[in-house]
This record gives structure tokens, sequence and C-alpha cells, in this order.
């Protein structure tokens, strides 16, 4: 699975079908790289995007979960 995308909470409930809204915790940036390191509410899965300028870590952000298809 892959994370892709934020969407204001407001938008939520009007995501693609295909994927899964999930709130993350932004515990690590990267400024090197312009990366951040999220994690799952109760410290489960990790996930590795590009960072918002305006991100800090601790900052909650909602993001859309789409499985990936990694084919033959």
């Amino acid at each position: 699975m892959r994370v892709v995308g934020l969407t204001a909470p407001v938008h939520a409930d009007k995501q693609d079908p295909g994927g899964r809204g999930i709130v993350l915790t932004v515990t690590a940036l990267d400024a090197k790289a312009d990366t951040a390191t999220l994690q799952t509410q109760h410290g489960g899965k990790e996930f590795q995007m590009v960072a918002l300028a305006s991100w800090k870590v601790g900052d909650k952000v909602e993001c859309d979960l789409i499985p990936m298809d990694r084919g033959p």
C-alpha cells in the first residue's frame, strides 16, 4: 500500500472509493530529502512521503491510503 495525496477533513467523505482515508502522525522530518515519516495512530505501520513545509513532528495529517498493484 502507498500513501498518496492529502485531503482536507471537510472533503474526506468525497474520496475515491478505491482508497481509504486515514489519519497519520508526522513522526520524523528529513529536511535534506524533503520527506516525512508518518505513522498510524496506534503506532502501527509507517509510511514515507514528500513533506509539506508547514509540517512539524506531531502534526496529524489526513491521507488517502491506496492499495498498489505491483503486477507480475
